[in-house]
């Protein structure tokens, strides 16, 4: 099913930054004005202007956004302009604002706080989303599926549609849909195959109880903790290895800071992900503005791929460089290992972490990607 949807092509700029109006001028106060405003005829004359035209000015709408990306990414820096890009737009009346402390709850707990109404809005990765609908775990919890940035941007355009109707039906609209980069594998020790990664403690993120059993299974030792733990984890030794991608490790000091300076390239999944926002705060936003702030978000998100895609590779060729570093090519004999686990993986996959009905179409969507592009 494909309903793609189409936003009017707006600019996405960095603006003036936005400031709250000032309700006070010397000699006046905002109460002084109330007070001569109800004064004699005043009152009349300003009574019906006020109620025709509302200059009284209602306060702003304003939207808490919620992530767990760390400051002065490329990303968190296209997220900061968006804001701004709001705040011009809706001349004040609607402020985009970021939450402190976000990254502190984790994934399940911003949505937690989502549902409670703390946050209006985040930008969560297909591991917080599917806690809201599961389908969209499809573009992100199928290990080896995605072999390239091709694949990922095709299947995602011929499924957003119906992904963006769940998430409506749950309650959210979908601002943008984003990505950073490939998880690779950071370990204190060198290691190239899926045995090596057996004798490790490896991070899994908390929440998800199916993903830890479903590693235990295959004989690993996951250990569940909250992004916000992975530092001290690694520098206590708590955990041992991690998929993550590199900009993220790298925003993080990981691999120069704690024992985890190996990386190994292989691409084990994208990280997608996606702004929301909660409907019933979209539905305040006034009518003739949504389409403008969709389309200054939908370029963001634009913005934001292309980021999380260039600096994936920046960090890749950082950490390659070293010297406190090295990165792991595995030989054709190790990626048939790691081809393999793929494939045990699958039938534990689907049904289970995935949806059975996605996770066919999405197999399906590459089949037919892969045989165009051989015709």
């Amino acid at each position: 099913m494909n309903t793609n949807k189409k936003t009017p092509n707006i600019k996405h700029q960095t603006p003036e930054k936005h400031q709250t109006p000032n309700l006070k001028t010397p000699g006046r106060t905002v109460l002084a004005f109330d007070a001569w405003c109800f004064s004699g005829a005043w009152c009349l004359v300003f009574g019906v202007f006020l109620l025709v035209f509302g200059v009284c000015g209602a306060e702003p709408l304003q939207i808490d956004l919620a992530t767990i990306l760390p400051r002065g990414l490329g990303q968190d820096f296209v997220l900061r302009k968006l804001e701004q890009d709001w705040g011009k737009a809706s001349g004040g009346q609607v402020i985009l604002r970021h939450s402190p402390g976000a990254r502190r709850d984790g994934e399940s707990g911003i949505v937690k706080k989502l549902r409670s109404r703390n946050y209006q809005a985040a930008v969560l990765s297909a591991t917080g989303l599917s806690d809201i609908e599961p389908d969209v775990a499809a573009l992100q919890n199928m290990p080896l599926v995605f072999q390239s940035w091709d694949e990922v941007d095709f299947v995602r355009e011929k499924i957003r549609g119906e992904l963006e109707d769940k998430l409506k039906a749950k309650g959210y609209v979908t601002l943008f849909w984003a990505d950073t980069g490939w998880v690779n594998f950071f370990s204190v020790r060198k290691a190239s195959t899926p045995a090596e990664f057996k004798r490790m403690k490896l991070f899994t993120w908390a929440g998800d109880s199916r993903q830890v059993e479903i590693m235990k299974s295959l004989g690993y030792h996951p250990i569940a903790l909250e992004t916000e733990d992975i530092y001290s984890s690694f520098a206590s030794g708590m955990i041992e290895a991690a998929p993550l991608t590199p900009t993220f490790a790298l925003g993080l000091r990981i691999p120069t800071e704690t024992k985890a300076s190996h990386v190994l390239d292989i691409n084990w999944a994208p990280i997608v992900g996606a702004g929301i926002v909660r409907k019933d705060t979209w539905d305040k936003i006034p009518a003739d503005l949504q389409p403008k702030l969709l389309a200054l978000s939908v370029a963001a998100g634009a913005e934001l791929r292309a980021e999380g895609r260039k600096f994936n590779a920046d960090a890749m060729k950082t950490l390659a460089k070293g010297p406190k570093t090295e990165v792991i090519e595995p030989i054709p004999e190790e990626k048939a290992q790691w081809q393999e686990l793929a494939k045990d993986l699958g039938p534990k996959v689907k049904g289970n972490i995935v949806p059975a009905a996605i996770y066919d179409e999405v197999q399906s969507l590459l089949t037919q990607y892969r045989a165009g592009k051989k015709s």
